[in-house]
């Protein structure tokens, strides 16, 4: 058998950090509060999933979504539990089209989100290209902008997640442990996802699903 030196090397790197507890310390360890955004929809440290035929509006339900957990207030039957810094990426909807929705959404709410409290990465402000969240070097692209929010929302899964192959479970490794990864510093990871033609989800069934 051959071995990867290198390989080995980084899987005793990832050991020697692993931590272990007894239930004792399990039982006593203090964990980041699961707080609610929208209750009772969504919370902080969690992986979320959105999703539906084309043409249903899973972007204006995405972007509602957005504004309330930014501005703090309320969405369809779902109440913020105060403000949340946002992070909105959008990988298809044109400028024009995201700028008119938004306006509608402002004129109809009391609420305004403070200063750097609902931000937006959209593909129409960087001349058509966005990063490929399927791959490290795409996800390391968002990581400055993702450090301070507190809720990501992924418009959507089809555009933004473009190696591999949609039905092939390891295509969906990477984007899997980088949503963990968010979930674990205590965020809210939100995809929107087309359906299929059966109505259910598209791809695998690694593809994380509404917890």
């Amino acid at each position: 058998m051959k071995v990867n030196v290198d390989d080995a090397e980084t899987v005793n790197d990832r050991v020697k950090t692993l931590k272990i507890a007894s239930i004792t310390e399990l039982l006593t360890h203090q964990f980041p509060k699961r707080e609610p955004v929208l209750s009772p929809a969504f919370n902080l440290g969690s992986i979320n999933m959105i999703f539906s035929r084309r043409g249903i509006g899973k972007t204006h339900t995405a972007l509602g979504i957005a504004y309330a957990a930014a501005s703090g207030s309320q969405f369809w039957c779902w109440t913020a539990s105060r403000a949340f810094k946002t992070l909105y990426i959008d990988g298809e909807m044109p400028g024009e089209s995201l700028q008119n929705r938004l306006a509608k959404i402002v004129k109809a709410n009391d609420r305004s989100p403070e200063t750097d409290y609902f931000k937006l990465l959209t593909i129409d402000l960087n001349n058509g290209q966005m990063p490929d969240l399927s791959n490290q070097g795409g996800q390391i692209a968002i990581e400055a902008f993702c450090r301070d929010a507190e809720v990501i929302i992924i418009d959507n899964l089809s555009c933004l997640c473009r190696s591999g192959r949609e039905n092939e479970a390891e295509s969906w490794l990477s984007i899997g442990e980088w949503a963990m990864r968010m979930r674990s510093l205590g965020k809210c990871i939100i995809f929107i996802h087309h359906a299929g033609k059966d109505g259910n989800q598209r791809g695998t069934s690694s593809v994380p699903s509404l917890i």
